[in-house]
């Protein structure tokens, strides 16, 4: 039970506090500095006779009730400010917002001509790319942080509006000289035997190889890891090791001279990722006029793909 009255001019900081369930990055969203967004956490607390948010070592977390409290005000704080007329007018040749987009480099590599086509058609728009989370708790609460995001859609976390699906295959990226390679190809015998370098997204993140390679009992000799897809092929070059990554990436930059592209030896295996957004942004109008912008312009680019036009 409340204490007192809310001021209903707090309802859309609240969401932000939740939202984001960090002050400092609440504050930054807010435009305002870190002991603004402190004291009106306090003033909610208050009224709220609730904590709200409560640290869990490093990070907040949000208490049963904020949890409760969050998807309720995703809902009705667009239909208040609709009913209102206070719905934010957006015009794309003014306009100087940000978004910000959680890809994987590889997303990133494959969205950027549509991205590209929709800032162009708007050119003070500004999109910022971030990383994935590595850890399972940053990953349940990215997609309400991000305006878009690309996952699995067997993963799509509570909440997500699915847009546009990318689809690709995992291939394997050898250096040229590597044993193992017998006409262009790998045995399973000489996938197995020689070593493997991994992308390693964190605990968050296991690829559709690996899942693969997991339900058929295998378990490749993990020498080397990176961060970043983008890495893979040049730390092949001149070693034994074996990596595994989708396919039209892997032949936009690995080394001609130096690597081979060639089939997985457990069957093909597929690779999607579903373009995505939290259901609390459907009502925001530049969060609408980007999503439609973007996947018309994904559309097109597949299409062209499709046609054999580059």
């Amino acid at each position: 039970m409340a204490k007192a009255r809310i001021d209903l001019n707090l309802l859309g900081p609240l969401r932000v506090l939740l939202e984001e369930a960090n002050v400092t990055r609440a504050g930054a969203r807010l435009d305002m500095p870190q002991s603004s967004a402190s004291a009106i956490l306090a003033r909610l607390r208050a009224a709220l006779d609730d904590e709200l948010l409560v640290q869990v070592g490093r990070d907040f977390e949000l208490t049963p009730f904020a949890r409760r409290l969050l998807p309720r005000l995703q809902h009705a704080l667009p239909l208040v400010e609709q009913s209102l007329g206070r719905e934010e007018v957006f015009d794309p040749a003014t306009s100087t917002r940000s978004f910000t987009v959680t890809f994987s480099d590889h997303a990133i590599i494959e969205w950027k001509p549509a991205i590209t086509a929709v800032l162009d058609r708007a050119p003070g728009l500004r999109v910022q790319f971030e990383q994935l989370p590595t850890w399972q708790e940053h990953a349940r609460k990215n997609p309400i942080r991000s305006d878009f995001f690309a996952v699995p859609p067997e993963l799509a976390p509570e909440g997500m509006v699915r847009g546009a699906l990318l689809q690709d295959h995992y291939v394997c990226v050898i250096d040229r000289s590597h044993p193992g390679l017998v006409e262009g190809a790998i045995s399973l015998d000489g996938f197995m035997s020689f070593p493997h370098v991994r992308t390693d997204f964190g605990t968050a993140h296991i690829s559709a190889v690996e899942q693969r390679l997991n339900a058929l009992h295998l378990f490749p000799e993990y020498r080397a890891a990176a961060s970043t897809v983008l890495a893979l092929p040049s730390m092949v070059v001149g070693t034994r090791l074996i990596a595994t990554m989708p396919s039209r990436l892997a032949e936009l930059v690995r080394d001609r001279g130096s690597t081979v592209v060639a089939p997985t030896p457990f069957g093909e295996v597929l690779l999607y990722e579903q373009l995505g957004w939290h259901q609390s942004r459907n009502q925001d109008p530049g969060h609408r006029w980007f999503r439609e912008a973007l996947i018309e312009a994904w559309e097109t680019q597949r299409s062209r793909v499709a046609e054999g036009i580059r």
